[in-house]
Formats: C-alpha cells, structure tokens, sequence
C-alpha cells in the first residue's frame, strides 16, 4: 500500500493523511483533508451539491473524514446566506447527517428542525422537498428512541404522499413501511402487522415476489408476527425470503447469511433445535468458505452454532467449539476484548451442566471479573453473569458463598430497575431460597410475606412464580412451627394448582406432599393419608402402575405409614415404660397404693374412651392402614381415595 496522496500524488506528509473514504482503490485510498476540499471547490461550479458529498470518479458518496471536513468547509461558506437559499439547506441537512454520525444527535436535531421548518414555511407541507426534510427529521427521532413524535411526523409524511403521489407510488410504500417499523417498536403489533401487510401487497404487485425491496418489507413483516408469537406464519414467510435471497444473490451473500439468521432466530423460538443445528452447520460452512477459519464472522457463526448445540443438551460438543472460539477471538482481539466473557459465560454453564462444577466455578468467576471490567460493577451483564455464578455456587451447596452474590445482584436491579421489576424479583426470590437453604428462616419468611405481595400486583396472586413463593413461605412457618397457618396456606395454594396445572402436575404433587407433612407435624395421620392416597390414586390413573411418578407416590405412601407406625408405637410404649419404672423403685406401701390407683384410674379412662367411639358409629368403622409399601391392586388403590375426609 503506497501511503501518497489520491488527489495531489504527494508522498511527503502536508498534512494528516487519512481513507479517502469511496470506493476507489477499496483501502488503499489515501488522501490529505485540504486537497479533498479544494478540489471540491474546484468541482462545484460545475457539479454543483454532489461535489460536496460524492466522489467524481466513482459517484459514491464519502465517509469518514472527507465526508466531516467536506460538510463543514460547505456549511463554512454559505452559513451566512439567508435561511431560505437552497444551496444553504441542502449544505446544513449534509452536516447534520455528519453530526448524528459523530454522536451529537442534539446539534444534529437543532439543524434538522431549521430545514424542516424552513422548507415547511418556503414551499408548503406538502411539497417533496418538505416531505424528505420530514422523513430525515423523524429517521432521527427515531435513533434517539422520540418514537412517539417520529410516529406522528411518518403519519403526516404518508397522508401527504397518498394524496399527492397515490397509495402505491414507492416513496409513499418506503413512507408507510417505515410508519410499520415504528409502530411494531412502540409495541402497537396488530396496526403494525397490517400496515406491513399492506405494503407487502403492494410491493409484490407493482416489483414482483423477488424484488430487494419486497424481500426487505416481507422481513418487517415477519419480525412483527414473531413478536406476536404468530411463529408458524412467520416461519413460512423467512423460509421464502431465504430461498428468494439464495436464488438472487446466492449463499454466501450477506443479506442470505442475515435471512438464514432471522430464520434461525424463529427456530429456536419454537425450540426446533435439530432444524437450527442443521442451518447453523451450513452457515459456518458458506462464512468459512468465504471469510476463512479465523475471520471473526466464521467465529461469531460457530458460536451460533455451540450455542444450538447447548440448547439439545449436547454440552461436551459445544464446550469443546465454544474453547475453539474462545481461543480465535483472543488471536483476534486480545485477552481482553468486549465480547469474552460472553464465550466464557457459556463455556462455564455447559460445565456445570455436564457436572464439572469445580471447573464451571473458576470460570464463570473469571467471567465475572471480565463483565466488571468491560461494563462496570452496576451493569445489567455484570449482574447477570454474577447471577449464573451464584446459581453454580448454589449446585455446590455452598450457600454462604451464594448468599452475598444474591444480595450484590439484588441490590443492583433495584438501583438500574426498580423495585418490582420482574428480574429485581426474581433476584429477591434467589435470596429468598438461598436465606431457607441456610436456616435463615425468620429472614426467609419476612422476604416471602413481601415477594407474595408483589408477586400479586406484578402478576396475579394466582400465577405460578406467586404460588411457587407460597410454597417456600409455607415451609418458613413449618419450620418455626407455625403449622396452622403454614396448612392454610397450602390449602389454598393446593386449590389453585388443581385447578389450574391439573393434579398430577409435579408442583401440585410437591405442594400435597408440604401439606401432609404440615398435618403429620400436628398429628393429624388421617388428613395427611387421604392426600397421600389421592396422590397416588391420581398417579396410578394418569401414568400407570409402573410409572416412575406413580412409583414415588408409593414410596413416599409407605414412608408415611412407616413413620406413623413407628409414632404410634413409641406413644404406647412410653406410658408402659414408665409404669414399669414406677413400680420397679417403689418401696414403700404408700407408693404402691397410688400406683394401683393410677392403673384404675387408666382402665375406667380406657373404658370411657372405647364407649365414646362406639357410639359415634360409622367415624369409628375407618379402613385399616397398611403397613408397608407392598405391591396392591387399581381397585384397592382406588379404595384407599374413598377415606372420610
């Protein structure tokens, strides 16, 4: 690469060389920032406004810093001109652009609004001119997320080309596809959907199925359905655009590897993982064809594709491809590019889901260390990398390590969230799991009291997080005894989930489980078995006799009764005991006497006790337990559900 000149062949340094910034010679332009304005000022009596912004010999348009100083040196000579000469609005709309490109979006909107309004007062609102002043104010709007008023100004924008061009000239389909993106960003998906809808008809009427353009409007097209959760629809619509950019462009061009992506995008929404694997594996081929093994775009692309393959639960392979591009990107950037701690964020999860913990540890740890540096310690990856390091520490069973990260992670989502955002609360439920792993469960059950509370207005007091938050609160108030609020709790909680998740879902089997065992703590045996043979008999219908789910309701059944046997057995034993010991050590007659008073008295109690049930009748008649977890028929195991309640 010669470093001279483009426009005065100088090779001595007169100034900061820099990219010519066009196509011509690619990279290998160079030129001085002086030279490329004077030889504008040469060219503009001839070719007028494009001499400031295009190049004469390849007719592209500059970037970079001939674009910057060409932009100011124009504005700098006709600034002082009044504000409606023409020459003056095209040359501050160029700087404008310039600005919005260096991040001064204020200065850039300031000049905006002057063209827009002067163009406005000088040819009316719907004059050509007027209307693209419009359409670049609102594109800039828009970049800085003032959706509302960019709406409003793309509303204006296409009445007035409808009414002047008509609905299907292609300045007001460019207008009302625009209009469409802006209305799917503001979240308004239906007046979305047929706006795109109707642009879409128009587009392959007038230019064809095959058309950049339709191809580009079907796209917007079928982001709004995915986002409407239309995922079949949308599907079928990129599977299209994507044949119809092969057959256009062929495999290797960008806008067919960026379809391949939408599409994958879409796959994996509808967790077809085999589906993206397989056009993931075709794209690393095409990118590795065109790019090379070590470009970064043949990384990014095998990432892609480990990630897919972490989603099949093939963890080892997509370990072994995500240390192979890990290790391309520090060749690339360095050991400490922006993008690493991404790689060894997913490096460390596929480790802990293949159970090398230990490992999955000091990486995820080093992934932390990288997201705090890169973003800072307040920043929603950091924290989400803290969060997947205190769910490994959590695997672990170290609790007390774990308990601190939740707290930093928590704290952080409150300050960037609020207080009730759905990831602020999930961050209090962490700490809320990790206080009652520990113990903790004075902590635990004011944290869960507050979770229910905003849980219920975030969602609904019936929803599955809010009810997920009852059973852990429940447990708080066994474990401190208080075993009648804890039963009402997982009564009403029961309740809900039969009549929602159905009684054979896993959540409803571990809520039934919590409320027998509340009702054994008080020893009340009969309650706790009619839920444990309603579980099992529930069980045994839906899945069979043999199923593994159906197997654990018999095993815990028999824990039941074993434990309830053994209860039993103890409460006779310890009177007999002590009677023995009574009269082992009595001496005298005084101590005798009482002792053969106290066995009177035990036996009339006894003998009352016996008449009292024998005349309450059929509470007395129960079905006897069984005392083991031996193998039973359906039809007794449907007998057992039949129990007084």
């Amino acid at each position: 690469m010669d470093d001279e000149c483009f426009v005065c062949l100088d090779r001595e340094p007169k100034g900061d060389l820099h990219a010519l910034g066009c196509a011509c010679r690619g990279a290998g332009a160079w030129a001085h920032t002086h030279c490329c304005v004077r030889a504008a000022e040469r060219r503009a009596s001839q070719q007028g406004c494009k001499s400031w912004s295009e190049c004469p010999t390849c007719s592209q348009v500059y970037t970079g810093k001939t674009r910057k100083a060409l932009a100011e040196r124009w504005w700098e000579l006709v600034r002082s001109r009044q504000e409606q000469d023409e020459e003056r609005l095209n040359a501050a709309s160029n700087l404008a652009t310039c600005l919005a490109g260096d991040g001064k979006n204020a200065e850039a909107e300031c000049m905006l609004r002057d063209v827009f309004t002067v163009h406005k007062l000088r040819q009316g609102d719907r004059h050509a001119a007027t209307l693209a002043a419009a359409c670049k104010l609102a594109n800039h709007l828009h970049k800085q997320s003032k959706s509302i008023e960019a709406r409003t100004l793309f509303r204006q924008v296409l009445e007035a080309r409808e009414a002047v061009l008509g609905s299907e000239h292609p300045y007001t389909m460019l207008a009302l596809n625009s209009l469409a993106c802006l209305l799917h960003e503001g979240g308004k998906s239906e007046e979305a959907e047929q706006t795109h809808r109707k642009a879409l008809a128009v587009w392959q009427r007038e230019h064809g199925p095959e058309h950049p353009t339709t191809l580009d409007v079907a796209q917007n097209l079928a982001a709004c359905l995915t986002w409407q959760k239309k995922h079949p629809e949308a599907e079928e619509l990129q599977r299209g655009i994507l044949a119809s950019w092969k057959h256009l462009k062929g495999p290797a061009h960008p806008k067919t590897l960026a379809a391949s992506e939408d599409l994958r995008i879409s796959l994996n929404v509808q967790e077809k993982f085999a589906e993206v694997e397989q056009l993931q594996r075709e794209g690393v081929a095409v990118v590795k064809r065109v790019h090379g093994v070590a470009h970064r775009d043949t990384l990014t692309a095998q990432r892609h594709l480990a990630i897919s393959l972490y989603q099949q639960g093939k963890f080892a392979a997509a370990e072994q491809l995500l240390r192979k591009v890990l290790s391309g990107r520090k060749q690339l950037f360095g050991d400490k590019y922006e993008l690493m701690q991404n790689d060894t964020k997913v490096i460390g999860l596929s480790l802990v889901k293949q159970g090398k913990y230990a490992e999955a540890e000091e990486i995820l740890r080093e992934t932390v260390l990288l997201s705090q540096q890169v973003y800072g310690l307040v920043h929603q990856r950091t924290l989400w990398d803290e969060h997947n390091l205190g769910w490994c520490l959590w695997t672990l069973g170290k609790f007390n390590a774990c308990e601190p990260l939740a707290r930093k992670v928590l704290a952080g989502r409150q300050e960037l969230l609020g207080s009730e955002h759905p990831e602020t609360l999930g961050s209090e439920y962490d700490l809320l799991l990790c206080l009652h792993q520990q113990q903790k469960h004075l902590e635990a059950e004011s944290i869960a009291r507050k979770l229910i509370v905003s849980y219920g207005r975030v969602y609904t007091m019936e929803h599955v997080l809010t009810l997920k938050i009852r059973d852990v609160y429940a447990e708080c108030l066994m474990h401190e005894g208080k075993y009648q609020e804890a039963v009402e709790t997982l009564s009403e909680v029961l309740a809900v989930r039969k009549r929602v998740q159905g009684e054979v879902h896993f959540n409803t089997q571990s809520t039934t489980w919590n409320l027998a065992k509340s009702f054994s703590k008080q020893q009340k045996h009969a309650e706790a078995q009619v839920l444990h043979c309603d579980m099992l008999k529930a069980c045994t219908l839906a899945y069979g006799p043999d199923d593994p789910k159906t197997l654990d309701a018999w095993q815990r059944m028999s824990q039941f009764m074993q434990t309830r046997t053994k209860t039993s057995a103890g409460m006779q034993k310890r009177p007999a005991e002590a009677a023995m010991h009574s009269q082992q050590h009595a001496t005298d007659k005084r101590a005798k006497r009482a002792l053969i008073k106290q066995e009177s008295v035990g036996a009339d109690l006894t003998h009352e006790a016996v008449s009292s049930n024998a005349s309450q009748g059929q509470s007395a008649q129960r079905m006897p337990l069984p005392t083991s977890a031996a193998p039973v028929t359906l039809s007794e195991v449907l007998a057992l559900g039949d129990l007084p309640r």
